[in-house]
């Protein structure tokens, strides 16, 4: 009898479902880091993104800006960061594959980041003051040529794709 009740009790046992303890992610705020100034198409997007995601996981998601040299000092801080899942990278891939072209050595390698998702694209785009007398590319060129050294562009910072894209364009 003991033997039968022994055997009964194990098969119920062993038959209770224990319910699994996940862990939930994320128990913390979640830093979430943007290569590009306050104010800049990137750092807009990533705070419209970092406030959905605060929502979603009802953690607070803390937007930083680490500017300058080309994205490489963001990827640096973010490659250095305990990989835990609680630093986030919202970088720009041209800027990325730039840098790894332009400088000798980075401080960090690419395989420091995995991607998780594009977000979206920013096209380089190119305006004229309504002042200057060009309509099209191929009067913006004559003009410059026409005026060599007066001509003046501005862009988001040096090595950075607005740059090299103008630089190229000049060339």
């Amino acid at each position: 009898m003991t033997q039968r009740l022994a055997v009964a009790v194990f098969a119920v046992l062993t038959t209770v479902v224990v319910p699994s303890q996940a862990q939930s992610f994320p128990s913390k705020p979640v830093r979430y880091v943007v290569a590009f100034a306050a104010g800049d198409s990137p750092d807009i997007v990533a705070r419209m993104v970092g406030d959905r995601l605060s929502r979603l996981w009802e953690q607070q998601v803390l937007v930083e800006n680490r500017t300058g040299a080309g994205g490489t000092i963001a990827g640096n801080f973010v490659a250095k960061s305990p990989p835990d899942g609680y630093t986030l990278f919202h970088c720009n891939i041209a800027s990325n594959a730039i840098a790894l072209a332009l400088y000798a050595k980075l401080p960090y390698d690419e395989r420091d980041f995995a991607p998780i998702s594009r977000i979206g694209t920013t096209p380089n785009a190119l305006n004229v003051h309504p002042s200057m007398p060009v309509k099209t590319i191929r009067e913006l060129v004559a003009q410059a040529k026409a005026n060599p050294g007066k001509i003046s562009y501005g862009h988001s910072g040096v090595g950075a794709s607005p740059h090299l894209s103008m630089e190229l364009f000049k060339s």
